[in-house]
Formats: structure tokens, sequence, C-alpha cells
């Protein structure tokens, strides 16, 4: 993947406290003294989130470094500092990495759930998305569906200005008896796949809000 503005870094591999940072400049130091064999070479910003001094931090890379850190999707608390638990695949041939439900969620009987936000955010190549699924078990055994049967998180859905990129769910309860959903039990699962456009295709807009707001 090209380095640029914007792009994710694996902080973590330099920085065990730290998670994902992002480039936010770029620049040719120019710096003397021990460090003057580096003079002209292209570094690049990077902030990201010291879990461990639970502050946020910046430090210049080498482009050559930072490049070969570049992170192509994953998953995070829109948090730094929350305790949500992060989506996990529970088997090595696993399509999906199961959520958990981040508190009990009561599903009335022939009714909707309020709406849950997972605190966690997803990021992503430009040209995937995000599918959501009810867990088979909960479909199967309880009649649970989500509200609007398959969730799609857009790419550019990753920290939008409305709610920073927080996932939510509503779910369905089409049987004839409350159900809850424990805290911490498996509720869904999320799929990443690639998505065509057509050869024609014109859309330029840009997201400006969280739910709901493709397209507005």
């Amino acid at each position: 993947m090209k380095l640029d503005i914007g792009s994710k870094i694996k902080m973590m591999a330099l920085n065990e406290n730290a998670g994902y940072g992002t480039v936010t400049a770029r620049k040719e130091l120019d710096i003397n003294g021990f460090l003057a064999r580096y003079k002209g070479m292209p570094f690049v910003l990077v902030d990201y989130f010291d879990e461990k001094e639970i502050m946020p931090m910046q430090v210049w890379l080498s482009e050559e470094i930072a490049s070969a850190l570049i992170a192509e999707r994953f998953f995070e608390r829109v948090y730094p500092n929350g305790t949500e638990v992060l989506p996990e695949r529970k088997t090595a041939s696993s399509a999906g990495y199961d959520f958990v439900a981040p508190r009990d969620i009561k599903i009335p009987a022939k009714g909707f759930s309020e709406l849950v936000l997972t605190g966690i955010r997803a990021y992503m190549p430009k040209n995937e998305y995000l599918a959501l699924h009810i867990r088979s078990s909960l479909a199967v055994k309880h009649g649970l569906t989500l509200i609007n049967a398959v969730g799609i998180i857009d790419a550019d859905y990753y920290d939008n200005e409305d709610n920073g990129g927080n996932i939510g769910v509503k779910f369905y309860n089409s049987s004839d008896t409350d159900y809850v959903i424990k805290a911490g039990e498996r509720m869904m699962q999320g799929i990443f796949a690639p998505y065509r456009t057509v050869d024609n295709d014109k859309a330029c807009a840009t997201r400006t809000g969280g739910i709901g707001s493709t397209g507005e």
C-alpha cells in the first residue's frame, strides 16, 4: 500500500504500549549532529495514543520504516482508553470476527432492542466493506435477527465526525419470548469483503455523518 497522509501505521511494532497511528505530515528533516546522516531523508510524522502513559504522542519515522508498517484493516476501540473487547476469529478457517455484547441487551418478544453502540470501529481499504451478520445460534435457537438483516459498514464510516466510527446495531426478536443477550456474549460476526463498481461510476461525495448518513 502507498504511504500517504492519513495512512495508518502499526505503532505496536515499535512500542508495545501503542496501537495504530496516523500519518499527519511528511517532510525532509533538517537535522545536524550525530543524526546528520539522516539529513534530507524523507520522514513522516505519526500521531498515536500511548496506552501506558494514557496520552496522545507524536514521533517522526523514516518513510522506509513507516512504509513497512502500513496497516490494511483492523478493529480498534473508539475511545483509546476504553475496555471493550475487540472482535476476534475463533478458528483458523473462520470468515467472521465475533463481536461481543458490551452490556446486557434486552430484546422483547416480537419487538426491537435499543440501539447498541459497540464502542468498536473498523478500518479497511476504500474498496472494502464490513458485513455484519447475526450469530447463527441466536437466529436458529432464539429467533433473533439484526434489524436490517445484514449491516453494511463502509470504509468511510471509520472516524466519521458524527460518532467516530462507533459501530451500532439493533436486534429484532421474532419469537414469543423475551430474550437477553448477556454482556460478553457473542452477538454477531463481521466479515470483510471487497466490492465492485460499474464502469461509469461517478460517486465523489464525502461522508459527513454516522449511521444512515450515506448519500445525505
